[in-house]
């Protein structure tokens, strides 16, 4: 039997924190459980004081002083032994009482061939209205498997996924170029992690009673952040697959899109605003990425 260990980086939201594992204390812990790993990332702010609370589910505290996710995560993952399942979860989230022991049946029966992920519910600071709800991201207006759906990579949240170490250790871990507090402002350093290891043979498996709720606050369910996110997703795009944009088709693509924007106004047709609003800052987000790649290469 493998042994199962969370790891949960964290960066200056230490109440958050603590409401993060003070539910993991209310879960059903399974033989295989083994520790959780804190690591704070950044400047020091009572995290650890914060874990000193939670040795009860042997709660261990790790630092780092150079705040970025993917640094951090590396950090914990070169530290631990093999033979272990790791799940991954962030500092805002809180679990349903059966996500330990789900996990844990999952890797016993399907073992460390697949990619693992669950639901995800979202707990708002504040409701958004009810039409802003439908350009939120999923991280933030929730999501579950349907029947005869197909569990896709974007499905699978930063804050709720699963894999073996020895698996991960294949593809070399995170980088850091990608991430919260990365330099270049990119995203979707897990998703990176999971097409690497898609592309070593390892397959999706759905976990339906693994649910976390995600926390939301009111600055993060406005149509403002949602715009940031999806600059920061093209920026993403343009480094990772530069050989695929030109710039002067996409700054072509961009200045239609105004165009449009115009006259979707003058119609007052918000939505599709919106839509080539969302649309124009993910291409201004591809081109600075496309920047990036280049200066990088040069």
């Amino acid at each position: 039997m493998s042994n199962i260990v969370l790891i949960i980086p964290t960066y200056g939201r230490n109440s958050l924190l603590e409401r993060t594992l003070l539910s993991l204390s209310e879960c059903h812990f399974p033989a295989s459980y083994t520790k959780t790993i804190v690591i704070e990332n950044g400047p020091k702010e009572q995290a650890e004081q914060v874990c000193k609370k939670f040795t009860n589910i042997k709660c261990e505290y790790q630092y780092t002083e150079i705040a970025n996710k993917s640094s951090a995560l590396n950090q914990v993952i070169s530290s631990l032994q093999e033979n272990t399942f790791i799940i991954f979860l962030d500092d805002d989230i809180r679990l349903s009482k059966d996500f330990l022991t789900s996990y844990a049946k999952a890797f016993e029966d399907s073992g460390d061939g697949f990619i693992y992920g669950g639901p995800l519910d979202i707990d708002y600071e504040k409701e958004p209205a009810k039409y802003y709800k439908t350009f939120l991201p999923m991280s933030a207006k929730g999501w579950k498997l349907k029947e005869g759906e197909d569990y896709k990579i974007f499905n699978i949240f930063g804050c709720n996924w699963a894999v073996s170490l020895n698996k991960l250790n294949l593809v070399g871990g995170f980088n850091p170029r990608f991430g919260p507090n990365s330099t270049t402002g990119a995203t979707g350093q897990e998703h990176q992690v999971m097409f690497k290891l898609q592309d070593l043979g390892l397959d999706l498996c759905y976990v339906k009673e693994a649910k976390v709720w995600h926390y939301v606050p009111k600055e993060r369910a406005t149509i403002k952040f949602c715009l940031m996110r999806k600059y920061k997703g093209g920026i993403s795009t343009g480094l990772l697959e530069p050989s695929k944009y030109s710039k002067t088709l996409l700054s072509f693509k961009i200045y239609k899109n105004v165009l449009s924007m115009i006259i979707y106004a003058i119609l007052f047709s918000r939505s599709k605003f919106i839509t080539k609003l969302f649309d124009s800052f993910h291409i201004a987000g591809i081109i600075k990425g496309l920047r990036l790649s280049k200066s990088t290469n040069a």
